[in-house]
């Protein structure tokens, strides 16, 4: 991030990291920073979309799971497009 702050893959890494250690609202800051760097980073909406269902923000985590799996669709990985509608499942 340091080198170069405009890589929204390494906001979305640092962010996976705060994630496991618990530090969720920092992990959501560095997944809003990579989708705002990079719109279509689906990996970042679906990690986000993990936060907010950890919050028990549904409304929100069913949206960013959503545009995950679409951009997957458009993207065509398939692990993921699936991997992305299985949580949106989980939130019926």
């Amino acid at each position: 991030i340091r080198l170069n702050p405009k890589y929204a893959k390494a906001y979305n890494g640092r962010g996976l990291v705060y994630r496991k250690q618990g530090k969720n609202e920092k992990a959501l800051a560095d997944f809003n920073q990579a989708i705002q760097l990079n719109p279509k980073y689906a990996k970042a909406y679906h990690n986000r979309g993990l936060i907010h269902k950890g919050n028990k923000n549904i409304e929100k985590a069913r949206s960013d799971f959503k545009k995950a799996a679409d951009l997957f669709k458009q993207q065509g990985n398939q692990k993921f497009y699936q991997d992305s509608l299985d949580q949106l499942k989980k939130l019926q």
